[in-house]
């Protein structure tokens, strides 16, 4: 089942992936990439900043980088007998 999961799913996800949350006064920047030979690196950025009034309107100040954090490694996809499902393993 590993095999036949690597197959179905590997294709898909190799590449480059970005995400992005903005919650107003905070963002989360998510930056993937994984290769084909398993190695991928992964880059988490979080940003905040405060809010004032300028003119009688809400404002946002400048963003300050809060988390910065940077990993790399090896990645793959294969079949979880416990959990009866596909699964991704980075390590």
């Amino acid at each position: 089942k590993g095999d036949a999961a690597r197959k179905l799913y590997q294709e898909k996800l190799v590449g480059d992936w970005y995400a992005e949350e903005d919650e107003g006064n905070s963002k989360d920047l998510r930056m993937y990439s994984f290769g084909q030979d398993g190695n991928f690196t992964s880059h988490f950025i979080m940003l905040v900043r405060d809010s004032s009034i300028v003119d009688g309107s809400p404002a946002g100040e400048s963003w300050i980088k809060k988390l910065d954090l940077q990993r790399s490694g090896q990645w793959r996809i294969g079949w979880s007998t416990l959990l009866k499902r596909v699964h991704f393993l980075a390590r």
